[in-house]
C-alpha cells in the first residue's frame, strides 16, 4: 500500500510574493509584546563612527575630512533620512523598521551560492551510546519533530536572556520547519507550507523520499519505525541523483535550473513541493572516514573537502540534519547545516541542543526499540518511504557546471581548528568577562600576524554579532571590536619594555570598552545598522550623501575579522565562511576548560602561484597567533592562578590535525629532605624500586594489557594509509605485516606476555620506555626533554 503524501499541490513559484514574510504562519505573537526596535539618535551614530574610525588610522587629514563629512551631513541631509526612518518604525505595516531592508540586502539579494557565503554548519559531538546509521538519523528526525510540535502547540517556552530570564523574540522560529528558501530573480524569498502532520525529507546518494511523521491512522510514528524506513532507504541501490547539486549555484542559475525543472516533467513538481514543505531535511552520507574536527567541519559546511557530497544535499532548508556511520568509532554521528537568511545561528542551536540532548539522555536498550517485533504486517507497509523521482532531461550541462562550480569553491577555502588550554573558569578567576577576553585575545593574535606581513600597526576592522532580539522581529547588530582601547592593549602585549601592571591595565580599559560597547549593540545603539537604514531611505531620485562614499567609512565596514560566540556542549565545532578575501571567520566557543576556535579563510592570498598554500599557510599562522595569544595573556594572571588546581579539558580532544598540541600539566611538588651526599655516577639495577613510595594504590590497579598482534596489525594500516597515494608501498607494507604474524614471530608476543606476567614487572612496558625514550638519550635535556610552564 503506497500513501501519497500530504502535499501542497505544487512548489512555491519562482516569482517572489510582495508579502512574503507575512505569508509565512504565526506560531505565537508573544513578540508583539516587546518593544519595537529603536531608531538610534543621529548624533549617538556620529560619535560611534568616528570613535569606531580613530584607531584604524594615524592620517590626520584623513580622519578630519571624514569627520567634516559627518557634521555636513547631520546638518543637511541626515535629519531628513532620519525622520523617514522614524515614520517607518510607527508605521504599523512595519513591526520592525530594519527587518525587511536587511532581509534583502544581506540575503535575499544575495547572488552568489549559499554554500560558503550565507550557511553555517555545527558539529555534533558523538552520543554516548554507540548506534548505527539508522538509529542515529531516525532519533534525529525523531527528535526533531517532536521539538516542531512542541513549538507548533505552543509548549515551547520563549527563549530569554540576562539574570531576570526576560522573554525575546521568537518570530525566526516561524522560518525554521516546513520553510525553504526559494530561487527567484532579482531576489529570493523563505516559502513556508506548513502541513499538519508534517514530513521528513529524506536523501541518500543523491535520491529523495518522503516519511511522513504518522501512520495511516494518525499515531505519530515510533522510533523503531522510522528506523525501518530509514533502513529501506539504505537498501536501496539506485544510480546516484543531482537534483539537490543544482541548490548549491549561484542563485540566478539556481533559478533557471528550478524553472527549467518543473517544466520538464509533472513528477519534478510533485517531488519538489515535498521536499521544499518538508519539516526538516535528514541526509544519509553513508559510511564516512572523518578523523578530525576539521575533518567533520568540511563535511558539514560544504560536503567534504572537494564537495564531494553535494548531491546529497538541499542547501535552501534551514534544518538539514547529516547524518553518517564513522568507520573510525563504529558508531553514527552527524552535524548540522544551516540556511542563515530568516534565522540566525541562537534559534537552530535551541533545535539542535533539544535533538541532541534528547539522543543522549535516552539509553539505548529502551521501549522505543520493543515495539518493533509488535509491528505488524499492514502497518508497516503503510510506513514504506515514498520515493520522490527527479527527470533531469536537458539539466546534464547545468549538473556538469554545478560539480566544477562546488569544486573550485569548495577548494577555494581554508579552515582550521584550535582549542586553548584553559577558559572561562581561569578567566573568571583572573577578573574578566570570558567574551570581552576571547575578543581581546582574537585582536592580540590578529596584531601580530598583521605586524608579520609587514601591515602598519593598525587594528582590523572586527564584527562582533550582538543579538538584538528584546526587540520585535529583532536580530543583529554589530559590535565593533577594533577600538583605540584594544589597539592599546595589543601595543602594549606586542612592546617588551611595558610591565605586567601595565598591560593588564591596558586590557582592562579595552574590555570595559568592549563591555559598553556591546551593551549599547545588544539595546540596538549600535551605528551600522543605523547607517544602513539611513542610506536605504533614499529614494531613487536623490543623490548619494558624500559620507556614504568615503573611503575610510567604507574600509571600516570592510569586515576582516567576523566573530561570533556560539557555545553548545553538544557542539564540537561549528563556524562559517569569511566575509572578505583577505579576512578569517572566527567562530569561537567558551567551555569551562578551553576556548574553541575555528577559522575560516580563502585559499586566495599571495600570487597567482602560491596563492593556494599561502592562504593554508596564513591560517595556520593565525591559529598559532591566537594560540600564543591567549597563553601570552593568561600568564599576566599567574599571581591569581596560582592558588588553585589547574583544570585540564578531557584527554580526547588533543586529537586532531591543525589542533595546537599544548600539553597541560598538572604536577605535585613534594620536598625531599636533603641527601647526605649526592647520588653518584653509576646506576643502581634496580634504582626505580629504590625510590620511596607515596602510597601503594597502584597494587590495586590492573596490569598494563599486552595487545593482539592482529589489533595492532589493523591500527597500523588504519594511520598508514593516508599518509601515501602509493599502493604498492602499502601492499608491501600488508606483506610484511602477515609474515610478521607467522608462528616464528609469535614467539615475541609470547616474551611479552610472559613478562607481563612476571611478578617483578608490575608494568611490561616501564623499564623499556623509560630507558629507550629518555634515559638513553644522550643529548641535553634541555629542549630535547626539559619542559616548562609560566
Amino acid at each position: 500500500m503506497n500513501l501519497k503524501p500530504s502535499l501542497i499541490n505544487k512548489p512555491a513559484d519562482g516569482v517572489r510574493p510582495a508579502i512574503w514574510k507575512s505569508l509565512a504562519p504565526y506560531i505565537s505573537n508573544h513578540h508583539l509584546k516587546l518593544p519595537a526596535l529603536p531608531v538610534p539618535s543621529l548624533e549617538n551614530t556620529a560619535d560611534q563612527v568616528l570613535n569606531s574610525i580613530k584607531p584604524l588610522t594615524n592620517d590626520v587629514n584623513q580622519f578630519t575630512h571624514l569627520e567634516g563629512k559627518l557634521h555636513r551631513f547631520l546638518a543637511n541631509e541626515g535629519p531628513a533620512l532620519q525622520q523617514r526612518l522614524i515614520s517607518r518604525s510607527q508605521d504599523p505595516e512595519h513591526v520592525n523598521w530594519l527587518e525587511m531592508y536587511w532581509d534583502d540586502a544581506a540575503y535575499m539579494s544575495y547572488r552568489d551560492s549559499v554554500v560558503v557565503n550565507v550557511s553555517y554548519f555545527y558539529g555534533f559531538a558523538p552520543p554516548k551510546q554507540k548506534l548505527d546509521l539508522p538509529q542515529y538519523a531516525a532519533r534525529v528526525a525523531h527528535h526533531a519533530l517532536q521539538f516542531r510540535k512542541l513549538l507548533y502547540d505552543g509548549q515551547i517556552e520563549p527563549d530569554a536572556i540576562g539574570r531576570d530570564n526576560s522573554p525575546i523574540c521568537m518570530n525566526s522560529y516561524r522560518f525554521l520547519f516546513d520553510a525553504c528558501r526559494i530561487p527567484a530573480k532579482p531576489a529570493d524569498y523563505v516559502s513556508v507550507q506548513r502541513q499538519g502532520i508534517g514530513h521528513v525529507a529524506v536523501v541518500y546518494r543523491g535520491n529523495w523520499w518522503s516519511i511522513p511523521s504518522t501512520t495511516g491512522d494518525g499515531t505519530p510514528l515510533s522510533i523503531s519505525e522510522l528506523e525501518q524506513n530509514i533502513e529501506y532507504i539504505l537498501d536501496q541501490q539506485a544510480e546516484e541523483g543531482y537534483v539537490g547539486l543544482l541548490t548549491t549555484r549561484n542563485r540566478d542559475k539556481w533559478a533557471d535550473d528550478r524553472s527549467a525543472l518543473l517544466q520538464i516533467d509533472k513528477k519534478n513538481e510533485e517531488s519538489l513541493a515535498a521536499i521544499e514543505s518538508a519539516a526538516v531535511v535528514i541526509t544519509l552520507d553513508g559510511n564516512q572516514a572523518i578523523n578530525s574536527p576539521v575533518d567533520k567541519s568540511r563535511h558539514l559546511w560544504h560536503a567534504g573537502e572537494t564537495g564531494r557530497f553535494s548531491n546529497n544535499r538541499f542547501v535552501d532548508k534551514p534544518l538539514q540534519f547529516i547524518c553518517w556511520q564513522d568507520e573510525s568509532s563504529e558508531t553514527a554521528s552527524g552535524g548540522f547545516m544551516g540556511e542563515h537568511s530568516c534565522a540566525d545561528g541562537t534559534q537552530p542551536q535551541r533545535v539542535c541542543d533539544y535533538v541532541m540532548e534528547s539522543i543522549q539522555k535516552a539509553s539505548l536498550p529502551s521501549n522505543e526499540l520493543l515495539d518493533q517485533d509488535t509491528v505488524n504486517a499492514e502497518r508497516r507497509d503503510t510506513q514504506t518511504p515514498i520515493p520522490l523521482p527527479f527527470n533531469l532531461d536537458g539539466l546534464q550541462g547545468s549538473i556538469n557546471d554545478a560539480w566544477n562550480e562546488i569544486k573550485e569553491l569548495a577548494n577555494s577555502q581554508v579552515l582550521g581548528y584550535i582549542l586553548t588550554n584553559y577558559g572561562k573558569g581561569a578567566i573568571k578567576k583572573a577578573g574578566f568577562s570570558p567574551d570581552a577576553w576571547t575578543q581581546m585575545v582574537i585582536q592580540l593574535a590578529y596584531s601580530r600576524l598583521a605586524a608579520r606581513e609587514g601591515e602598519e600597526a593598525f587594528p582590523a576592522p572586527t564584527y562582533e554579532a550582538a543579538m538584538t532580539r528584546s526587540f520585535a522581529n529583532g536580530r543583529t547588530e554589530c559590535i565593533r571590536s577594533a577600538t583605540t582601547d584594544s589597539a592599546t592593549f595589543t601595543n602594549a602585549m606586542n612592546d617588551p619594555s611595558k610591565t605586567a601592571d601595565e598591560r593588564i591595565n591596558a586590557l582592562e580599559v579595552a574590555v570595559k570598552t568592549h563591555l559598553k560597547n556591546a551593551k549599547q549593540a545588544g539595546l540596538a545603539q549600535g551605528c551600522d545598522r543605523h547607517l544602513f537604514g539611513l542610506k536605504k531611505s533614499l529614494l531613487p531620485t536623490e543623490p548619494v550623501p558624500e559620507i556614504f562614499n568615503d573611503g575610510l567609512l567604507s574600509k571600516s565596514g570592510t569586515w576582516t575579522l567576523s566573530t561570533s560566540q556560539i557555545s553548545s556542549k553538544y557542539f564540537d565545532t561549528y563556524g562559517w565562511g569569511e566575509v572578505v578575501p583577505s579576512g578569517f571567520g572566527v567562530a569561537y566557543a567558551i567551555f569551562e576548560d578551553y576556548l574553541q576556535f575555528t577559522v575560516t579563510s580563502h585559499s586566495a592570498y599571495g600570487t597567482a602561484s602560491e596563492k593556494n598554500d599561502m592562504g593554508k599557510e596564513r591560517n595556520e599562522a593565525f591559529l598559532k597567533d591566537l594560540t600564543t595569544a591567549a597563553n601570552d595573556m593568561l600568564s599576566l594572571f599567574g599571581h591569581k592562578l596560582s592558588d588553585s588546581k589547574p583544570r585540564l579539558r578531557p584527554a580526547t580532544r588533543y586529537d586532531e590535525d591543525h589542533v595546537a598540541s599544548i600539553h597541560p600539566t598538572s604536577t605535585s611538588i613534594f620536598k625531599r629532605k636533603r641527601a647526605k651526599k649526592p647520588a653518584d655516577g653509576v646506576r643502581p639495577a634496580l634504582w626505580k624500586s629504590l625510590t620511596p613510595y607515596i602510597s601503594n594504590h597502584d597494587l590495586k590497579l590492573p596490569a598494563l594489557p599486552v595487545p593482539s598482534l592482529e589489533n595492532i596489525v589493523v591500527q597500523l594500516l588504519t594511520f598508514v594509509k593516508p599518509l601515501t597515494n602509493d599502493v604498492t608501498q602499502v601492499r608491501d607494507l600488508e606483506g610484511k605485516l602477515k609474515k610478521f604474524l607467522t608462528k616464528e614471530d609469535l614467539k615475541l608476543q609470547k616474551r611479552i606476555i610472559s613478562h607481563s606476567q612476571n611478578p617483578e614487572h608490575v608494568n611490561w612496558l616501564e623499564q623499556y620506555w623509560d630507558d629507550a625514550t629518555y634515559m638513553s638519550y644522550r643529548d641535553s635535556a634541555v629542549v630535547n626533554v626539559s619542559y616548562y610552564a609560566g
